[in-house]
């Protein structure tokens, strides 16, 4: 291995040595440990989903009616 023109013996070997030690360390300290947050759900987490999940609904957020019509008539085509 060279740098800049100037020869580095056994560089490739310190280099994956230290490649090497830096992986073993990561698996001791995974950044998933820090994670602090909370994802228990409540009656008025559910309470709230169900409120907004119903209103999209009226609102016709949810209109995939006619996609369900047309598979329908797909399948009846193809039968």
């Amino acid at each position: 291995m060279f740098f800049g023109g100037t020869a580095l013996p056994n560089a490739g070997i310190w280099l994956q040595l230290g490649l090497t030690l830096l992986l073993i360390l990561m698996t001791f300290y995974p950044p998933a440990a820090q994670c602090r947050r909370s994802f228990a759900i409540g009656m008025d987490d559910v309470a709230q989903a169900y409120r907004q999940a119903h209103a999209a609904d009226r609102a016709g957020v949810f209109a995939l009616s006619a996609e369900f019509e047309s598979m329908r008539t797909r399948m009846e085509h193809l039968r």
